[in-house]
């Protein structure tokens, strides 16, 4: 899939027309917010409940969430070297994540108290809880949608690079996406989390 294919939004910011998404990560935050009630939502509860900010990251190949080091708030981390319009889609993902942080959260204290005994279980509830933010994500796109904004594929390539169409989006069942989370090395991230957490040994790739 050729990823340097930009596109023309037609929607007008503070009077202005946008002819691509914007650079800064706190224009687009803005832009985003501006034409999602969704994301809007999302983005002031995390500012809220946690505060954020967002920066650049090579460790991931899209994006994260983390907390920042002996300090108050959420990290929402983009790798910068994603085309622009992808580095959108992946932030309304990281904002759902950051969302749903206290759920995310439990699973965590349930596994360091020991009620969760192993990383497999840990895995899959982990997986359970990011299941649901492509409701959120889809959401938030269908207002994008609305808003007169192209949701082209480099929107939904990294759900499935066979969408082509916002339309052909649907939200998978969560056997299927527990299935291909597993498949793709993405749950064994959540896994070695899990010994991180116990202060047990692992890793070494199981």
């Amino acid at each position: 899939m050729n990823t340097a294919t930009l596109f023309l939004l037609s929607l007008t910011v503070a009077g202005s027309p946008v002819e691509e998404w914007p650079e800064g990560y706190t224009e687009l935050d803005g832009l985003l917010s501006s034409h999602s009630a969704q994301y809007k939502k999302m983005a002031d509860y995390v500012r809220k409940r946690h505060s954020y900010r967002i920066a650049s990251t090579n460790e991931f190949p899209l994006g994260n969430v983390k907390d920042q080091t002996g300090k108050r708030g959420l990290v929402i981390e983009l790798n910068p070297k994603m085309p622009k319009e992808r580095r959108a889609t992946i932030l309304i993902w990281e904002m759902a994540n950051a969302y749903q942080r206290e759920a995310f959260a439990e699973v965590t204290r349930r596994a360091r108290s020991g009620k969760i005994d192993n990383h497999r279980e840990y895995g899959i509830r982990m997986e359970l809880v990011e299941h649901g933010s492509h409701q959120l994500h889809r959401d938030v796109l269908v207002e994008l949608s609305r808003a007169g904004i192209p949701i082209a594929e480099d929107f939904l390539y990294f759900l499935n690079p066979k969408l082509k169409s916002l339309e052909t989006y649907r939200i998978p069942t969560a056997h299927d996406y527990i299935e291909a989370q597993s498949k793709s090395g993405h749950t064994k991230h959540y896994e070695k989390w899990f010994y991180l957490i116990r202060e047990k040994k692992p890793p070494a790739d199981f």
